[in-house]
């Protein structure tokens, strides 16, 4: 019954909105005639984002020329960042996730997160922690060590490594804003 799609499915979102996610999940469920069992809903949450374009960055405005020759990747892109740090502007907001859990025959949308982690680029570091209580569903149970059997089969939880995840990440979607910023100032 299962030999064409998974039980489970993961929907991740950094600018889709929670209910996009959720639509996401439902279609899922109707698009594999309910053979998708379970969908892990994953919401990024940022904020405390600096927006505003600092152009030049403290570096001398006047001589683009100097900022055109300098190697992208090892003089301006590390120059870009120690000057956003220095001034305590955030290129990376903070950062909170929150885990949902959707099974497929459920009735009204979760609003409770099942887990939910906070991190702080500035201090580089994670707090997680459950929130609610697991129950029973039809043929499902998340046991005591966060796995969740269903249908005869577990699975664990990644929430470590999404942790880890996010962490690693950060960093890449830095240097991914910062030569947006090169770009845009058209150096």
């Amino acid at each position: 019954m299962h030999d064409q799609f998974p039980l489970i499915a993961v929907e991740v979102g950094f600018t889709q909105t929670l209910e996009d996610l959720f639509d996401c999940a439902e279609r899922l469920f109707r698009g594999t005639y309910n053979q998708i069992q379970f969908v892990i809903i994953v919401k990024i949450f940022e904020t405390n984002r600096h927006c505003g374009d600092q152009f030049p960055w403290g570096i001398n405005p006047h001589d683009l020329n100097t900022l055109r020759n300098m190697d992208k990747a090892r003089a301006l892109a590390p120059a870009i960042e120690s000057w956003y740090d220095t001034n305590g502007l955030p290129i990376i907001g903070d950062l909170e996730v929150k885990v949902f859990w959707y099974p497929c025959g459920r009735k009204t949308r979760p609003t409770i997160p099942l887990y939910s982690f906070k991190h702080d680029p500035q201090r580089a570091f994670t707090l997680g922690a459950f929130s609610q209580i697991f129950k029973k569903g039809q043929g499902t149970l998340l046991n005591q060590e966060f796995k969740l059997v269903l249908e005869g089969q577990t699975f664990s939880l990644p929430l470590g490594e999404l942790e880890n995840g996010l962490s690693e990440s950060i960093n890449k979607e830095k240097k991914a804003r910062i030569s947006k910023m090169i770009v845009k100032a058209d150096i």
